[in-house]
């Protein structure tokens, strides 16, 4: 993806930090809610966030109809409800229906309907938590925090920076489903790298400490600057 791309992408999920979709679901013409098998990650459904709403600080609801396959996921969804309309969250809302998948039971079954309501509402940026990493060693002792995931273009420039991701914590430590929030775009992506390989993981909480809402925390991830004569060129 072009540098460009990169930054643009990474403004957009920096807008989308401040909203929260909360999503449920019934069948169609029914109240109860359903078992969610697999849904939309907390930083999926910000991604989501059509970035004029932001913007003009518009809340939104939702509602999807979709059936449902022999797999529990839905498919053929449509926009049933959308207030307002005007903003895109209609659009937002089909572009998460792949990501859900509903667990099977009586009242919903294959070839079945349901509705997805889903409630657009804007919260505050998750809170900062520290993060721990491996140990570099070798040809990459030199270079810490990120080790072998260091990017080579700041290495070979000297040049130092920082990249700021939004994570889901799991209950080993280890981060899952993280965007990009802010910093350069090649920083940004070591980051979200080390994250996915467990090279970076969550500090433990302080003792006492209440978890973030959906276990979402910010990561700031400082890059000093070293050269390319700190370490032999990555990947070689």
């Amino acid at each position: 993806m072009a540098a460009s791309k990169l930054r643009r992408r990474a403004a957009l999920i920096a807008a989308a930090a401040t909203a929260l979709p909360i999503l449920v679901a019934a069948p169609a013409g029914a109240q109860q809610a359903l078992d969610w098998v697999e849904k939309p990650s907390p930083l999926d459904l910000r991604a989501a966030y059509p970035a004029k709403a932001l913007t003009d600080g518009v809340d939104a609801r939702v509602t999807l109809k979709c059936d449902v396959r022999g797999d529990g996921r839905v498919e053929a969804c449509g926009v049933a409800g959308e207030e307002p309309a005007g903003y895109g969250f209609g659009a937002s809302a089909l572009m998460l229906a792949p990501k859900f998948r509903l667990a099977l039971n009586q009242e919903v079954k294959p070839g079945g309907e349901v509705n997805i309501p889903i409630r657009f509402a804007r919260i505050g940026d998750p809170p900062l938590r520290e993060a721990v990493f491996k140990k570099p060693t070798g040809d990459y002792r030199k270079l810490v925090p990120a080790g072998p995931f260091w990017p080579e273009k700041a290495l070979r420039q000297g040049k130092g920076g920082e990249a700021v991701v939004d994570c889901v914590v799991e209950a080993d430590g280890r981060l899952s489903a993280c965007a990009h929030v802010s910093g350069e775009p090649h920083f940004g992506g070591s980051t979200l790298r080390m994250a996915a390989a467990g090279w970076m993981m969550a500090a433990p909480l302080p003792a006492g400490a209440a978890a973030a809402p959906e276990n979402v925390y910010r990561f700031k991830v400082v890059f000093p600057a070293r050269r390319i004569a700190d370490t032999s060129p990555p990947g070689g």
